[in-house]
C-alpha cells in the first residue's frame, strides 16, 4: 500500500466577520407641525332689528255726558178742592197763559122770586057751626060776614112758602 499523504490542511476560516453594523438611525424626524388654525369665525352678526312699530293708536272713548237730575218739585199747598182741581189741569196742560183779569163783577142779583103758589085751596068745608054764640049787638054787614065765615069753615092753608135760597155766588 501506498503511504498515506499528509492528513487534510486546516479546517475552514475563522467564523464569518463581525455583525451586521450599527441599528438603523435615529427615529424619524419631530412629528407634524401644530394642529389646524383656530376654528371658523364669529357666528352670524346679531338678529333681525326690532319689530314693526307701534300699532295705530286706539281712538280715545267718549265720555258719557253726566245726565241732569231731575229737580224735585215742590209739594203743592192744599187748596180748596175747586181750586186745587184747576191747578192740576193747568200743571198737566203746562204752564197757562198770564194771570187772568182782575175780579169779576160783584155778587150775582138776589134771590129770585119765590116759589109758585101755594098749595091749592084748604080742605073741605070745616065741622057744622058751633053753637051760635049769644048775638051780640053788631052792625049788621059785620055779623053777616062773621056768620058766613063760620058756616064755610077755616079758610084755605097758608100761603105759599119762603122764595128760593140766595142768587148764585159772585161772579167769576
Amino acid at each position: 500500500p501506498r503511504a498515506q499523504g499528509p492528513g487534510p490542511g486546516p479546517g475552514p476560516g475563522p467564523g464569518p466577520g463581525p455583525g451586521p453594523g450599527p441599528g438603523p438611525g435615529p427615529g424619524p424626524g419631530p412629528g407634524p407641525g401644530p394642529g389646524p388654525g383656530p376654528g371658523p369665525g364669529p357666528g352670524p352678526g346679531p338678529g333681525p332689528g326690532p319689530g314693526p312699530g307701534p300699532g295705530p293708536r286706539p281712538r280715545p272713548r267718549p265720555r258719557p255726558r253726566p245726565r241732569p237730575r231731575p229737580r224735585p218739585r215742590p209739594r203743592p199747598r192744599p187748596r180748596p178742592r175747586a181750586q186745587a182741581q184747576a191747578q192740576a189741569q193747568a200743571q198737566a196742560q203746562g204752564p197757562g197763559p198770564g194771570p187772568g183779569p182782575g175780579p169779576g163783577p160783584g155778587p150775582g142779583p138776589g134771590p129770585g122770586p119765590g116759589p109758585g103758589p101755594g098749595p091749592g085751596p084748604g080742605p073741605g068745608p070745616g065741622p057744622g057751626p058751633g053753637p051760635r054764640p049769644r048775638p051780640r049787638p053788631r052792625p049788621r054787614a059785620q055779623a053777616q060776614a062773621q056768620a058766613q065765615a063760620q058756616a064755610q069753615g077755616p079758610g084755605p092753608g097758608p100761603g105759599p112758602g119762603p122764595g128760593p135760597g140766595p142768587g148764585p155766588g159772585p161772579g167769576p
